[in-house]
Parts: C-alpha cells; structure tokens; sequence
C-alpha cells in the first residue's frame, strides 16, 4: 500500500547497475560477477527501504498541512463503496423521475429586444479567465468531450469561442445542446429503492429543509427576483433560453428516454446555484417577529428564536412558520416537514421541553 504513495523509490544509477550485472552474471557463473550482482542487490533494496520511508514520511507531513489533499485521496480511493446500480424498471424510473422533477405551469418570458440596449462584448481575458477555472478532470457532458480537450480548443481558437458567446448575448439564446442533461439516480444509504424521495439526482447540488428543493425553483420567480435586482435585459433573456427546452435523459432498457423539465434549476452547473441564490434571498426579506432571525445556506434554513419564556418562542414560532409558508406556497415551494428539527438552548439546569407544531 505503501508504494502508492511514491511512484519510485528505485534510484536510475543503482537500477541500471544491477540490469547490467544481471545479464553479465547470465552469461558467465563469474564468481566475482555474482559477489558484485548480491552487493548491488543489497543496495537497490536498501535503497527502496530508504525511499519508502522518505515517502511514508512526506505523506504524514502531507496530512499535517493539508488534510484534504493526497493522503486524504489515497485512502478515499480505498474506502470507496461501489455505488448501487440505478434502478431499470419502467415504471419505478418513471416514478422517480416525475417526482424528483415535477411538472409546473407553462413558462412564457418575453423575449423581444430593445435595439437601443448596449450590449457588451466577451473579451479574450474573460474567456481565458473562465478557460482556466474549468477543472481538468470534471466529467464531461454528454457530447463526452473532456474539458482538457475544450481548453485545448479555445487556447487555439479564441476568436471563435468569444464570437459564439458574443452572438447568443446579441440573440439572447441558450443553445439547446447545452441544455441537455444526464441522469444518474444514486441511492441515499439504506433507504427503501421503491421510493423516489429514495434516491439522489446527480445531475446535483443539495433546519427547516425544503423538498425536493433545487429541482422546484419556479422559473417565473427566478426571472422575477432578476428583475427587482436591475439584471440587464439582455442577461434576462438569455436566462429566460437557458431555462426553455430543458430536456433530461435517463437509462432504460431500450435506450435513453427523454423527460421535459419544466422547473428547477440545473444542479451542478456554476450559474444554477446563483439563480437560487437570487429567487431564496426573497424569503428572508420575510417580515417576522422581533424575536425571530433567519439564516440560510443553499436550501437549508436555520430559524433562530431569542425569548425567555416558552409561550414568547411558541407565539414567535407559530407567526415565523406562518410567513414563511405564505412564502413557500408562493414560489411553488414545500417545507420537508419531516427533516425540519427543532433545538432548544438554555443555560438552566432543570431539563426542559418544547413542542413546536411545524
């Protein structure tokens, strides 16, 4: 296992020494070829005893200075449970789909644009700049292209990219071979395959809990919330497209099979969780009691209730929950109920309870 760590502890010059006495040794019994050949082999095994521990070491200081890089790699690689097949049934697959991606109404955004608008261009150092933070070793998209074979490309050819990106500014269009997305359903631990809230869609980000969050955002209070901050028009529009025609394929035994998405945004991506961002920053403009604070991170929402006595934190709470179903309905959202806890913090040493009603 050791030798994981170090991809040679075998020095060129004692290597190439014992190669050479082996095919002398092989064509004369020399008695001194054979004493030189064992003292070379003593020392090529002296020296990967040396090397390996000068590796094994170099990876304990790994850790102590970075305990996610290497080391933290290398067991991983170890430890890694094969993942669950994804299930194959037409039916269950269809279930899963339908309820991991429910269908909302019928997203309409006007799309005609004002000739007057200035529109700026993508330049050379903007592309290379995005160029750059694309990771070598992401899993490419379904055209199966790698990203290190994309950066190649717009390294040569930058005029053609920044001409490209520049004309669907212009257009406002999202490119629908952009918008195709693969699905690939993981099991969430030991939780029962029939069920879809069973399963986690990697195509995928993810305490009051929401559910089913990411695929939920309701498109037409995303371009809403765009809208309130001032988003140029022209960014607007090209959301709008970005959000039209997204179509999600999946695994069945006669092939792929495409499903429409109608909502949500696309998890994964760099401007999907932004998007969210932007749409869930309207609940916590919410207006709640004095006593209430809301602090959130990506779906995930900590309500936070400062009073002294229990029927102050219960009528804190009731209004608090109120509003922030009101919200919810509004947007098309739906509290997790069953993953929503409640924590009590007190400094008094009598052991106290509370019931909240969510």
């Amino acid at each position: 296992m050791v030798a994981l760590y170090c991809k040679a502890f075998i020095t060129e010059s004692a290597e190439e020494k014992t190669e050479d006495l082996m095919k002398r040794v092989t064509q004369a019994c020399d008695a001194k070829l054979i004493s030189e050949y064992k003292k070379a082999r003593q020392e090529l095994n002296k020296a990967i005893k040396d090397s390996k521990r000068r590796c094994w070491k170099e990876l304990v200081e790994g850790v102590e200075k970075d305990p996610w890089g290497r080391p933290y790699k290398v067991v991983m690689a170890h430890l890694k449970s094969q993942p669950m097949p994804s299930p194959m049934s037409p039916k269950l697959l269809h279930k899963i789909v339908t309820a991991l991606f429910p269908q909302q109404r019928k997203f309409d955004y006007p799309t005609a644009q004002d000739e007057s608008e200035d529109i700026p261009t993508v330049s050379e150092k903007e592309l290379m700049d995005a160029c750059n933070r694309i990771g070598n070793n992401k899993a490419p998209g379904l055209d199966g292209i790698p990203n290190i074979a994309l950066k190649t490309a717009i390294k040569a050819a930058p005029a053609l990219f920044t001409e490209t990106y520049d004309t669907c500014l212009k257009e406002g269009y999202f490119p629908s071979r952009w918008k195709q997305q693969r699905l690939v359903l993981l099991l969430k631990g030991k939780k029962p395959p029939e069920e879809p809230s069973s399963y986690r869609p990697r195509c995928m980000l993810d305490m009051a809990d929401i559910k089913n969050v990411f695929n939920s955002a309701n498109w037409d209070w995303i371009m809403r919330a765009l809208e309130e901050k001032n988003i140029p028009k022209y960014l607007c529009r090209v959301v709008a497209s970005y959000f039209t025609n997204r179509v999600l394929k999946y695994d069945m035994d006669k092939g792929l099979k495409e499903y429409k998405i109608t909502g949500g945004v696309p998890q994964g991506s760099v401007l999907g969780p932004l998007l969210w961002n932007i749409m869930y920053e309207g609940l916590l403009k919410v207006t709640l009691p004095k006593e209430v604070k809301l602090m959130a991170y990506a779906d995930d929402v900590a309500v936070i209730i400062v009073a002294k006595h229990f029927d102050e934190i219960n009528l804190a709470f009731d209004k608090a929950f109120e509003r922030i179903n009101q919200w919810m309905k509004t947007v098309n959202l739906q509290l997790a109920k069953h993953k929503t806890e409640a924590v009590l913090i007190t400094r008094r040493k009598k052991a106290e309870t509370i019931k909240l009603q969510v």
